[in-house]
């Protein structure tokens, strides 16, 4: 019967994760443009208002992730986050005020990435008793799916809005999608069975202090430093196409979708490669990839050039984003849920070095100064996270802690 569950669990959880990206990237592209042009946000609040969310995001994740461990009962926590989820995309999409999106950024966003982490520890739970590198392994694929539906979702929606579907309707759709999943996980997920308590008579505050502990705080700065240059990326990549390759808006969809596809094999590959090296070891090569990649990108002259600077820019992303979930996952050994919380905290960290460094770099250099800059931090921080995990980097990865 707990097979059954188990492996209910991970069909169900592989699923809400591809339902994820798609309810994030129906959102995501139009958020920024939908808070201030159309409800008038100043760029200075929409910027604390993204912030405002993101603290709340680890809050949030953190509070569920403990009560995950504690409970054992992570359907119901799932349920009341996908309901939040759904209520705060109706909020805007119902009454169409500034106050509604300020509102609804604060219930929804923080709701969404506490899933995210939580549909991951699921995966985490569901295959305990299986070899580590197995669990590894699902989670790049589940991580590939996710990347796969968050390309599709834009392109789909696409469709819509050309055939003038106003903008606001993005969060209809991802309140459906919210409810889908609601429903999924009502009706299917197992009652019994479908849990996992770790250390029930662990206090919230005794289970908070292993969160604070040195070493995983260590770590969980480091990986920030390590995704920072990831985001940088993001905020990058489209200023850099249209500005300094005098690309069109088209050449940044098509650049960014083409992109997220050729990450999906370089995720499955990852994967089964973590079987043979460490975590470490892997994500400090993807990072040396990848910040080579921001450099060749701040160097480009032509769009051909940067559409052939989509395969190492895949690979590196790819290693950066699959990778880093199981890093953060092993920080806690035998706890899912806090340890998940972790993802969260490490996209606020690394949102934040990217702001630092598109700020400093938005002073005193061009785009294309500011890829080299990333470059530069992307590389330091393999280096940081090889000197944090020296005594275990080289180790063969069944003898790291998990």
């Amino acid at each position: 019967m707990q097979f059954k569950a188990s492996k209910l669990i991970l069909m169900i959880a592989t699923a809400e994760i591809f339902l994820a990206g798609l309810m994030v990237s129906s959102i995501t592209p139009y958020q920024s443009v939908i808070g201030i042009e159309v409800f008038g946000l100043g760029s200075a609040s929409y910027s604390a208002l993204v912030l405002t969310a993101s603290l709340f995001s680890v809050a949030l994740s953190i509070l569920v992730g403990i009560l995950s461990d504690q409970t054992g009962n992570l359907r119901q926590l799932l349920l009341a986050t996908f309901l939040i989820s759904m209520v705060g995309q109706l909020l805007i999409f119902l009454f169409r005020t500034p106050l509604a999106f300020v509102l609804a950024n604060l219930l929804a966003i923080p709701a969404m990435r506490a899933n995210f982490s939580q549909l991951f520890a699921a995966l985490r739970i569901s295959v305990h008793d299986k070899p580590k590198f197995v669990g590894d392994q699902i989670t790049s694929i589940a991580r590939a799916l996710f990347a796969l539906s968050f390309a599709a979702g834009p392109f789909l929606l696409s469709f819509a809005i050309a055939q003038q579907m106003p903008l606001i309707w993005v969060y209809l759709v991802a309140s459906v999608i919210s409810f889908v999943c609601f429903a999924v996980t009502f009706l299917f997920w197992p009652k019994q069975g479908g849990g996992h308590s770790a250390q029930p008579d662990l206090s919230f505050l005794a289970s908070f202090r292993e969160i604070l502990d040195r070493a995983v705080l260590v770590r969980l700065g480091v990986m920030g430093m390590l995704l920072g240059a990831q985001r940088l990326y993001m905020i990058l990549f489209g200023l850099l196409i249209i500005h300094s390759v005098h690309g069109s808006a088209s050449d940044v969809g098509r650049f960014s979708g083409l992109l997220a596809l050729l990450e999906v094999p370089f995720m499955m590959f990852v994967g089964v490669a973590l079987r043979w090296i460490s975590k470490t070891i892997a994500l400090a090569a993807g990072s040396l990839v990848f910040s080579l990649f921001l450099f060749a990108l701040g160097k480009a002259d032509s769009m051909n050039v940067v559409y052939l600077l989509t395969i190492p820019g895949a690979c590196g992303h790819a290693v950066l984003l699959s990778v880093s979930i199981s890093y953060f996952q092993d920080q806690i050994a035998g706890r899912p849920g806090a340890s998940s919380s972790l993802i969260t905290a490490g996209s606020l960290i690394a949102e934040l070095f990217s702001s630092a460094l598109f700020a400093i770099g938005s002073a005193f250099l061009g785009y294309p100064g500011i890829a080299t800059l990333g470059a530069l931090f992307g590389l330091a921080s393999a280096g940081a996270l090889i000197w944090v995990d020296r005594r275990r980097a080289f180790s063969a990865p069944m003898e790291l802690a998990g």
